[in-house]
């Protein structure tokens, strides 16, 4: 019996390292996975060029990524971690525009536009299957 609860603790404390394990290299990866972009107005500007304007560095004006879902998107956006707040250029016709230099990550807008168009068909199939089988009737 004493063998069996010693067994019983050996395993919890090796899952509670293996789950720890685990976390840690999920952090590691998506924090190797963050790049850097300069956000100015909402906006994520993310080739960085060559050179510096007053010690700032200068994005080009394309490619750029949104911030925020359009309503029924699934682009890909930059979801913006906590960067090092360090001031960068984003040229537009000879003009330079000041932002803000940020960390981030690509992922697609969720499709949350539709969940009640699936709850519907779902609760649609539900019901006739109980109509079907004469469940609940």
């Amino acid at each position: 019996m004493k063998l069996r609860k010693e067994k019983k603790g050996l395993l919890i404390t090796s899952l509670k390292r293996c789950i720890t394990i685990l976390v840690c290299v999920i952090s590691i990866y998506f924090k190797a996975n963050a790049q850097q972009g300069c956000l100015l107005s909402g906006t994520l500007y993310t080739a960085k060029t060559s050179g510096n304007w007053f010690g700032a560095p200068i994005y080009s004006s394309s490619p750029s990524l949104a911030t925020t879902c359009p309503n029924g998107s699934t682009i890909q956006i930059a979801k913006l971690g906590t960067g090092p707040n360090t001031d960068c250029v984003v040229f537009f016709l000879f003009i330079p525009f000041t932002g803000s230099e940020k960390t981030y990550t690509n992922f697609t807008c969720p499709i949350d536009d539709y969940l009640p168009l699936l709850f519907v068909i779902v609760t649609l199939i539900g019901f006739y299957t109980l109509k079907t089988y004469k469940i609940c009737t």
